[in-house]
């Protein structure tokens, strides 16, 4: 009560509310890759890269709401009304790869480039999470051959041409999977409840 003898009743539907949400976000990487390069003859250069990599992340929100009272309080413990707490969503995702790439050069001039990873991803259908993707280069540092040497406001020219295959695997950590979804439907009979889901060629309801 505001004043000694004067009660003010609390309810559901007036007065004021307090809501804390708390946002819980765990992300977790390793990174780990090693390179070798032998001695090669006759001015040739060999580099070789190993590498694996592999990350998680865990997210999870939950809200805390109390409403129902007429006066602003500074904490749950000192509040009347009614409390709910809500589960407002969470999700994980893992990836993982391994990777490696050659590098093979003539005198600097003729540049040679093998690569290629083999990802997987969590987010991914089932059946399709792995993949190898390949990569090849090839260059040509021209400004490295001798008839070039007179070419005194050149100082860097190299052409280079690559093909490869890459992957996409931004979609939601559950977007590939199957999902079902009532909706009201008007009917002879009335408007019934049918469940659809994203998944082809299936649906229940009446007709």
């Amino acid at each position: 009560s505001k004043e000694p003898g004067v009660f003010i009743q609390e309810s559901t539907s007036a007065g004021d509310g307090l809501t804390v949400t708390n946002y819980d976000t765990k992300y977790q990487a390793v990174n780990v890759y090693a390179t070798y390069s032998p001695k090669l003859k006759w001015d040739h250069t060999l580099n070789i890269l190993l590498g694996y990599n592999v990350e998680w992340t865990n997210f999870k929100q939950l809200e805390s709401k109390r409403v129902g009272f007429t006066t602003t309080k500074p904490a749950f413990a000192l509040m009347d009304g009614e409390a709910s707490v809500t589960d407002k969503g969470c999700y994980d995702w893992a990836y993982m790869g391994a990777f490696f790439r050659l590098n093979y050069n003539i005198k600097s001039r003729y540049l040679f480039e093998v690569s290629g990873r083999y990802d997987g991803s969590s987010v991914l259908a089932s059946g399709r999470k792995w993949a190898f993707f390949p990569s090849a280069a090839l260059g040509w540092r021209i400004s490295q051959e001798d008839f070039m040497s007179n070419a005194v406001n050149v100082d860097q020219l190299k052409l280079r041409a690559g093909v490869g295959v890459t992957g996409n695997s931004a979609v939601s950590p559950y977007g590939t999977l199957g999902v079902i979804s009532s909706y009201y439907m008007p009917f002879s009979t009335g408007n019934e409840q049918i469940f659809v889901t994203n998944e082809p060629y299936y649906s229940s309801g009446s007709n």
